[in-house]
């Protein structure tokens, strides 16, 4: 099967030294490995692509993913049993995932036109909503063979001015491997990504705060 285009590998295995499945979780030794690093992707579904719309009439602070997470790490991180984690030994993300989302949020709901005024929290704006996103589980579920990847994030809308809680959403979105790898696993996390960048506009976008 073909790698989708979106599919970024900033090194390439050659074909003699892809990992299968066991090989990956399971741990090679030898420090002669190649390490695939992955720049994390979303990729959208065609019933899932994101149109611009009349905006909210609010500015909208992004404030830095948070994450406590043992999943926030830049190597691949997967689960071969219930309530375990492990590491991918050869194959790593670009940066931390929480780090990656940023910016992926922030120009998700850039294009999406969701609200009328966007910008980071560090950036010297007044606006009446910030929105804080935390991410909770990030990894590839391998219990069983070839798996599919998890990804849990909470979102929560804070009025600034009235110092409250608007509203608070979890999204949980999971995505099937094709194949038992870290190309696999990768490549999964764009289509898991995509989804809760999707499902995150959506509600943003359903949800109407009361003006004030």
């Amino acid at each position: 099967m073909k790698f989708l285009p979106t599919l970024l590998v900033l090194s390439v295995l050659s074909a003699a030294t892809l990992l299968n499945g066991c090989s990956v979780l399971g741990g090679i030794s030898g420090s002669d490995k190649p390490v695939t690093t992955f720049v994390l992707s979303p990729e959208f579904s065609k019933a899932d692509k994101l149109t611009g719309q009349t905006p909210l009439p609010y500015a909208l602070v992004l404030a830095p993913v948070r994450s406590n997470s043992f999943d926030n790490r830049e190597f691949l991180v997967f689960a071969k049993q219930d309530n375990t984690r492990g590491t991918y030994q050869y194959a790593q993300w670009s940066e931390k995932p929480s780090r990656r989302l940023d910016e992926l949020i922030f120009s998700t709901l850039e294009h999406s036109n969701v609200y009328q005024t966007l910008a980071p929290l560090s950036a010297d704006v007044v606006a009446q909503h910030l929105l804080v996103s935390e991410l909770l589980e990030f990894y590839h579920d391998a219990t069983n063979s070839p798996g599919l990847v998890t990804i849990k994030m909470r979102f929560s809308v804070y009025d600034q001015t009235q110092h409250a809680l608007l509203a608070r959403q979890t999204f949980t979105t999971q995505h099937g491997l094709d194949q038992f790898n870290a190309q696999g696993a990768a490549k999964a996390f764009n289509v898991a990504v995509g989804q809760q960048l999707y499902q995150l506009t959506k509600w943003l976008g359903d949800w109407q705060p009361k003006s004030n």
